[in-house]
C-alpha cells in the first residue's frame, strides 16, 4: 500500500502552531518540511521520513483581482520563490517523486 493511499485511509492530526506531539497517541501527524527543519533533535529522532512517491502539498497564492496590487503580490510571490526551494529538500525531488496529497 502507498503511502498516499495509507494517508487516505489514516486519522491524521493536522497541528496548529504551538501544538506539541506528546499527547497523541493513534493515528499519525504530519509535519510541514519547513516546521521540521526548527524542531529539536530529540522531536526529529521521533520521525520518520517518507519514501516515494512522496507526500507533498501544493500552497497557492490567490488574491482578489480588483482590490490587489499587483506589484505587492507579484513582490511576495518572488520573494517566496528565491526563499523556500533552497530551504527545502523535496525542491529537488523530481515530480514523478512526488504525489499531492489531499488532506
Amino acid at each position: 500500500m502507498s503511502i498516499c493511499s495509507r494517508l487516505a485511509s489514516e486519522k491524521i492530526w493536522l497541528l496548529e502552531e504551538e501544538n506539541c506531539l506528546r499527547d497523541h497517541f493513534s493515528g499519525l501527524t504530519l509535519l510541514p518540511e519547513l516546521y521540521y527543519l526548527y524542531l529539536p533533535l530529540d522531536k526529529k529522532e521521533k520521525t520518520i521520513d517518507f519514501a516515494a512517491p512522496f507526500p507533498v502539498r501544493e500552497v497557492s497564492l490567490i488574491y482578489y483581482r480588483p482590490y490587489a496590487k499587483l506589484r505587492h503580490v507579484n513582490a511576495l510571490m518572488e520573494e517566496i520563490r528565491r526563499i523556500i526551494p533552497s530551504l527545502l529538500e523535496t525542491a529537488s525531488f523530481r515530480n514523478s517523486d512526488m504525489q499531492i496529497v489531499q488532506i
